[in-house]
């Protein structure tokens, strides 16, 4: 059985590999002969190519959505409030540059974080904390 895979799939190839290497003209001439349209033939493959685009679109969004539901299923959905003061503070520590809070913030063109950077690196190490404690880490 393997044996005929490995020749069909040499056919294939073959054929595949003619195809390709037809100069346009002579895929027009062949296209003719079989009594098909090649502005037709064209129009058709395009319609191909679009819709396999769209499909492509569809099934990177889909799997998307999967990630995002999966993602939000690891803490719930909701935010462990106790936690987000805590990383707050720690946060708060970093920009004070306390040596005990065991990490360091980059520099960002000579100015601070905004509100935003803080309120997502805060949200991020709460997140690390809640993943940590169900792991059994601390």
């Amino acid at each position: 059985m393997s044996q005929n895979r490995d020749e069909l799939r040499a056919i294939e190839d073959a054929m595949i590999e003619s195809i390709m290497n037809a100069s346009p003209e002579e895929t027009i001439a062949e296209l003719r002969e079989q009594g098909v349209d090649p502005a037709a033939g064209v129009a058709l493959m395009d319609q191909m190519a679009a819709e396999a685009v769209r499909a492509a679109k569809r099934q990177r969004l889909e799997a998307a959505k999967a990630r995002a539901a999966a993602f939000k299923a690891i803490d719930g959905g909701k935010p462990d409030l106790r936690g987000l003061e805590t990383a707050r503070a720690r946060v708060a520590a970093m920009k004070a540059g306390d040596a005990g809070s065991g990490m360091m913030l980059a520099a960002r063109k000579g100015t601070g974080m905004s509100e935003r950077d803080e309120e997502s690196l805060a949200d991020d190490l709460a997140r690390l904390e809640r993943l940590r404690r169900q792991d059994g880490e601390t």
